[in-house]
């Protein structure tokens, strides 16, 4: 009798143990607090790459400068891989000479042309927010047109190697146009 009394204040023992160790379910929202961007509905579209971003500083034109900069960049990365991605695909359908390197000479041609379209990159949007420290937060919604940019790559490509991509084939912009209606 003994024995079972020490066998069931083990069990129970155990059993409180178990259950207060045990995992708890904790939400992903519990302790978190949504962000809403001050600037809404700008996407990329079939004719525009858009971004949204931000910047802070003392000084307001610098957080101005601080946020377009970084949507530049966001662009700029979004772009570059599409481009060369684009490009090495174009050139291998394409029937071009093999003993060019499509690979670098993409890379070189989408750095290019991607620097060359930036250029043409335009704040449509912008709001400012004086914060509790004094600072100033900057908001951007900057666009780059997809036409700024195929004529980039169109003009590149006529002074590449691979002139055989002759951007005036209408193949091309249908290529372009699929690969960039895409997002």
């Amino acid at each position: 009798m003994k024995s079972i009394v020490k066998y069931s204040l083990v069990i129970a023992a155990l059993t409180i143990i178990s259950s207060s160790c045990g995992s708890k379910k904790v939400s992903a929202t519990e302790n978190s607090k949504e962000i809403v961007l001050p600037i809404k509905n700008f996407k990329s579209d079939k004719s525009f790459v858009r971004s949204i971003s931000s910047g802070t500083s003392p000084n307001m034109s610098f957080a101005k400068e601080l946020a377009f900069k970084n949507a530049v960049n966001e662009i700029a990365k979004s772009i570059d891989v599409r481009v060369k991605s684009f490009l090495e695909d174009y050139a291998r359908q394409s029937e071009i000479d093999s003993s060019i390197d499509y690979k670098s000479e993409a890379e070189r041609m989408a750095t290019i042309s991607t620097n060359q379209a930036l250029k043409n990159t335009k704040i449509v949007e912008e709001k400012i927010f004086q914060n509790s420290d004094k600072t100033y937060t900057y908001w951007v919604g900057v666009e780059l047109s997809k036409e700024d940019l195929f004529n980039s790559l169109k003009n590149n490509i006529s002074s590449s190697k691979i002139k055989a991509l002759h951007a005036e084939k209408v193949e091309f912009r249908d290529a372009f146009n699929k690969n960039f209606d895409e997002n």
